[in-house]
């Protein structure tokens, strides 16, 4: 599906429900960790990061390690993208 992405190119995806989400997501990401990419997860407003953490587990051997060593960061678009509750640019 997702194949050839050009280093700093973005992608969209729509889904219809969180398991949508998880089917298409989990093995993207583990994918990249397993390639060794450094991997950023920003989740949608609904989730929350120990949720997320714990269900990607299930599917991805040694999870801490790899947030341990920074290869996988995990955060919620409000700690990503707002500083102080506003988007800055600068702060990216």
């Amino acid at each position: 599906m997702v194949n050839n992405i050009v280093p700093a190119q973005h992608t969209a995806l729509f889904y219809a429900c969180e398991n949508d989400y998880f089917d298409i997501i989990i093995p993207y990401i583990k994918a990249g960790l397993e390639d060794n990419e450094c991997c950023l997860w920003t989740i949608p407003d609904t989730m929350e990061v120990k949720d997320v953490q714990s269900r990607f587990s299930q599917s991805v051997e040694n999870l801490d390690a790899f947030i341990k060593n920074e290869q996988l960061f995990i955060s919620n678009y409000q700690n990503f993208y707002l500083q102080d509750g506003l988007f800055s640019i600068k702060e990216l």
